[in-house]
C-alpha cells in the first residue's frame, strides 16, 4: 500500500446560511503531500466497502489554454 497519513481530525462547519453545504479544513499534511495551492480544484469520489466509506481525493489537472 502507498503512503498513509497520520489520521487528523477537522471540524465540519456551515458554509453559508444561504447555501445547503458544509465545509472543513484540509489538513496541512494533505496539502503538502498533494502539492495543493490556493485556487486548485480537487475531485472527491467515494465508495462503500465493508460498511465503510472510502474517499478518494485527487487534484484536478489544469488545462493549458
Amino acid at each position: 500500500m502507498g503512503l498513509q497519513g497520520e489520521g487528523e481530525i477537522t471540524t465540519v462547519a456551515l458554509n453559508s446560511s444561504k447555501r445547503k453545504s458544509l465545509r472543513s479544513t484540509i489538513p496541512m499534511s494533505v496539502v503538502k503531500n498533494m502539492g495543493l495551492k490556493v485556487g486548485d480544484k480537487i475531485s472527491w469520489k467515494y465508495e462503500i466497502r465493508d460498511g465503510k466509506i472510502i474517499t478518494t481525493v485527487r487534484k484536478v489537472k489544469r488545462s493549458n489554454k
